[in-house]
This record gives structure tokens, C-alpha cells and sequence, in this order.
């Protein structure tokens, strides 16, 4: 296993003696392999579309490993962006990454790293949400996240075009929602939610 060195946010730092594992699984349970193993927090790995690498975030930055952790990690340039939350997404057909940020933005940049396109437009003062991105739709035309409301502890489902653009808001924020993600035919969007029954 690799010991790359890692930068550390402290916000996001293990205790002592705790270590972060990638572990790769079968479906069925059998053939548990830990392909990476670091005294650091990694979040978030995510299957690239032809399954050559898993991407993964540590300290608000990308990194790619392949999935018998032969190869990487590598870093994957994101500059200037490098503060991203583990909300980030893979378009369908495997060539750009979707990064939500500390900078309360969604961002795009090529699957091989580069300079990255912001996708959300500022919004009016009294409605500014920090984005946390959860997926692509199957035409990778949409994205859908949770947009928090700063200040009031408000949360949205919403929708935006993967090219940029208006937002939609799905909910009225009357109670907390997470983890928006769209069917395989791109026809709904699931999501959890503290709505009562």
C-alpha cells in the first residue's frame, strides 16, 4: 500500500491511532480488499464510468487511485479550487468531475484535472445558498443538490443545468432534506427527508 502524504485540513482531522481505509468489495460481500490505508481522512470515492480508477477526496482535494491500488493516488489539479466538501459527482460518460466547494459553488473540470468553470451564478443576499452537490442526471444535462440556506439553517432540493444557469428549487424547505439522486431513467429524483409521516 501507498503512504503518500496527504495535506490535512484540521477540521477534518482523525484521532490519534485512527486511520482511514479504501476498501473495494464484491457486490456479494466476498473478496474484502483494503487497496489504501492512511493515517488521514479520505472521503468519498466514487467509481470512474469503464471502472479504471476510484476518485476520492482528502483535504478539500482530489485524488484518483486504481481499484487494486496499484496506481495512486495521483492528484488530480483542481487549482485554484482545493477546498471541495465530498460532494463530488462523475458525468455519465466518465470526462468531467462535479465538485461542490467551500466557496458555496459547484464547479466543473476535466476528469485529467485543470482549470476549473464555475457552474452556479451568485444568488440574491437573502437567498444564498452553500451547495452541496449529490448527482448527475443519466444525460449528465442536470445536476441535483442540497442548497443551504446561510443563516437559517434551510435546506432545498434543487435542480441547475450542468452548462450553468437559473436554479430550480424542488422543496420549500419546511423541513430538512439530504442526498438528492436521480433514477436510472432520469425521470425522478430520491431523496431523505425529516418531512412527517
Amino acid at each position: 500500500m501507498t503512504s503518500m502524504r496527504i495535506p490535512i485540513d484540521q477540521r477534518r482531522r482523525l484521532g490519534p491511532r485512527q486511520v482511514s481505509e479504501l476498501v473495494v468489495i464484491g457486490a456479494d460481500g466476498a473478496d474484502r480488499r483494503v487497496i489504501y490505508e492512511v493515517a488521514e481522512l479520505i472521503e468519498a470515492p466514487n467509481w470512474t464510468p469503464d471502472g479504471r480508477w476510484l476518485i476520492f477526496n482528502a483535504d478539500g482535494r482530489l485524488f484518483r487511485i486504481s481499484p487494486d491500488g496499484a496506481e495512486g493516488p495521483q492528484r488530480i489539479n483542481t487549482a485554484p479550487v482545493e477546498n471541495a466538501n465530498n460532494d463530488h459527482c462523475l458525468s455519465p460518460d466518465g470526462r468531467l468531475i462535479y465538485i461542490s466547494s467551500r466557496d458555496r459553488h459547484i464547479h466543473v473540470v476535466p476528469i485529467e484535472g485543470g482549470t476549473p468553470r464555475r457552474v452556479t451564478a451568485d444568488q440574491a443576499p437573502e437567498r444564498e445558498y452553500i451547495y452541496y452537490l449529490h448527482g448527475v442526471s443519466p444525460d449528465g444535462a442536470t445536476l441535483t443538490y442540497v442548497g443551504y440556506e446561510r443563516g437559517r439553517a434551510v435546506t432545498r432540493i434543487c435542480t441547475v443545468s450542468a452548462s450553468g444557469g437559473a436554479i430550480t428549487e424542488l422543496t420549500d424547505g419546511s423541513c430538512k432534506v439530504d442526498g438528492p439522486e436521480f433514477s436510472p431513467d432520469g425521470q425522478w429524483i430520491y431523496f431523505n427527508s425529516e418531512a412527517a409521516a
